[in-house]
């Protein structure tokens, strides 16, 4: 008796292993929408739960820019990626599906040190206001309510920033405006919020998990399992079909645009196929 259990006992110290053994690691691929320490905050808790649930090694990489996020996106580099909800419907036709989609929880605010609130937004006209990029749903926020303003074309944008280091930038004097998420606006000490004038947009921002459409059922439901350790409230699997944001369809042209800007940027550095004449 006691040999069999000591065999029962080796089989299963065998197996064990195995039963989450992994085939590679997983990349999970977050754009740059924060600095490391933003990152860290949001998205490791995450990461080392969905590393518990697979039993694989999970490794979080960022990019520098949106730009590269969109080429790492469009070329499914890796195997989780997070995005904006904006994006789930642009990029359900290359390839990637939303595994799960938050809440519309993140709020979009102006901060500034001129007196939008007092005097009014015409503070604004002449100025440069800090944006995380062209591609996120606070610039398209921001210039919906510029319009509403009478602002168009009266303000000018600096882009390629996360949306903490904008509003570092502002608060540092080199800047005097900048469009920042709830989620940076709510870290910040209270004093510095009362030093400096704000304004709430009405546009919530969301955010999605997207995997591979031939992703595995295993990842999917590990994905699922992990959830209550991301951010920005409540994730729930998206409805089918998907109901694309306001602008989702602005996004859909940004897309197409960048792609054939790529495309023909690539023609030019593209040797000729030509053969010269040999007369």
């Amino acid at each position: 008796m006691l040999r069999a259990l000591t065999t029962i006992g080796l089989f299963l110290a065998m197996i064990a292993p195995n039963s989450h053994a992994c085939d590679k690691a997983i990349t999970f691929q977050v754009g740059p929408f924060f600095s490391t320490t933003f990152i860290h905050k949001f998205w490791q808790g995450f990461a080392s739960e969905l590393s518990e649930q697979t039993g694989c090694r999970v490794h979080i990489r960022s990019s520098s820019s949106y730009e590269q996020y969109l080429d790492t996106l469009l070329k499914r580099e890796g195997d989780v990626f997070v995005a904006p909800s904006l994006y789930v419907q642009a990029l359900a036709h290359k390839g990637l599906k939303p595994a799960l989609v938050s809440s519309r929880s993140e709020q979009i605010y102006i901060l500034s040190r001129k007196n939008i609130k007092t005097i009014g937004s015409r503070e604004l006209i002449g100025d440069t206001i800090l944006v995380a990029s062209r591609y996120t749903q606070a610039y398209f926020e921001l210039k919906k309510w510029l319009g509403q303003q009478g602002l168009t074309g009266k303000v000018s944008f600096d882009f390629n920033h996360s949306h903490d280091s904008a509003a570092m930038l502002m608060l540092k004097g080199e800047f005097s405006s900048a469009v920042i998420l709830s989620s940076v606006y709510t870290s910040m000490p209270s004093y510095i919020q009362a030093k400096y004038q704000s304004l709430l947009l009405k546009g919530k921002g969301g955010a999605a998990l997207l995997v591979k459409s031939q992703a595995s059922e295993k990842l999917i439901t590990a994905i699922n399992n992990s959830k209550t350790t991301l951010p920005f409230q409540t994730w729930v699997t998206p409805a089918t079909p998907y109901l694309p944001g306001e602008f989702a369809h602005t996004f859909q042209k940004q897309l197409d645009n960048y792609i054939s800007g790529k495309q023909r940027n690539n023609n030019k550095h593209r040797p000729s196929d030509t053969l010269k004449s040999t007369h």
